[in-house]
């Protein structure tokens, strides 16, 4: 199936400029350790709906919460074909990420962790609704995320040890795109660009001095195959 972008020419030559300049910005590199089979990988997600996996609360079937209900996970045989908070039938990026860290799925979500504890190999952030440069009510941003991360690493409830680890940073770019300035014109959709490419460079340096290893930046889907926008054409 041919996927056909639905936004004006300028919108979607703005998307594809931002897609280039993450391209050119983030180089990922996923490889094990040869000299050490044993090595234990650690792993933190931030983003949002590209990246939740559980985050989100469970409400009555409001927009926010589809992915708590079928047909949501109907190809997730990993969690028996059953929605887990995921915004997809089946598994999504940090999940295959994690595979290649030698583990079956993403680390768990941040909201499902117990009072004083957290998976070894662990925790996702993201959270769908959330944006990079965006503040929304919802969802915490990009920068919030971290802050998050960075008390649970200084309470010792994230291990402070964090060699070998690695950060997956997913933004869909709904919430900083899609849903905010891009009907007010190119130069100011210009300057969001900018914007967000700025503050998502900023919060690797955070991740980064904080001591995470590995820092994977992703770059947009094609937002003209989101359910967002191909609901409208069927």
């Amino acid at each position: 199936m041919k996927c056909e972008p639905v936004l004006n020419p300028d919108a979607w030559s703005l998307l594809c400029f931002q897609e280039a300049e993450f391209r050119g910005a983030a180089h990922v590199e996923s490889r094990r350790r040869h000299d050490d089979e044993e090595q234990q990988y650690k792993m933190f997600v931030f983003g949002d709906s590209f990246a939740d996996v559980g985050n989100t609360p469970m409400t009555d079937k409001s927009p926010t919460s589809r992915a708590w209900y079928q047909p949501y996970g109907m190809s997730d045989k990993v969690h028996g074909k059953n929605p887990t908070g995921r915004y997809s039938d089946g598994l999504i990026h940090p999940d295959f990420i994690a595979k290649i860290l030698g583990r079956d799925e993403s680390p768990p979500a941040e909201r499902q962790r117990g009072e004083n504890g957290a998976d070894p190999f662990g925790m996702n952030f993201a959270v769908s609704g959330a944006g990079a440069y965006s503040e929304s009510k919802e969802a915490p941003t990009f920068s919030e995320q971290i802050s998050r991360f960075e008390r649970l690493v200084r309470r010792h409830i994230i291990d402070r040890d964090l060699n070998g680890s690695v950060a997956l940073v997913a933004f869909s770019g709904s919430h900083d795109y899609i849903l905010s300035k891009f009907n007010k014109g190119y130069d100011k959709a210009i300057q969001m660009t900018k914007d967000v490419t700025a503050k998502i460079a900023e919060g690797v340096d955070r991740l980064l001095a904080l001591g995470v290893e590995k820092v994977i930046v992703n770059t947009l889907p094609p937002l003209g195959c989101r359910p967002w926008f191909s609901s409208f054409t069927n």
